[in-house]
């Protein structure tokens, strides 16, 4: 996976870019789904990058994550972050 398959993390435990997959119990073909579905959104590195660089988590979310276990096409991005709104 190359760089623009990353999501940043900023946070006082990760600190550095994580896989986009890390959640541990993916089968190696599912860890392969999402992370071309990550591969294939290039705002997702920049974004996570700008989150990390300001002290935040940045996690892909929901359908996304579903969409691409099951091999259908990613036409959207959820995140959640440790950001407040303000």
């Amino acid at each position: 996976m190359g760089g623009g398959g990353r999501v940043w993390s900023g946070s006082p435990v990760h600190g550095r870019p994580v896989d986009s997959a890390i959640v541990s119990n993916l089968l190696p073909h599912q860890r392969r789904a999402v992370d071309a579905a990550v591969a294939a959104h290039p705002v997702i590195a920049p974004l996570g990058a700008a989150f990390a660089h300001a002290g935040h988590d940045l996690h892909l979310v929901g359908g996304p994550v579903r969409d691409a276990l099951m091999g259908r096409p990613v036409n959207d991005l959820d995140f959640t972050t440790s950001a407040r709104p303000e």
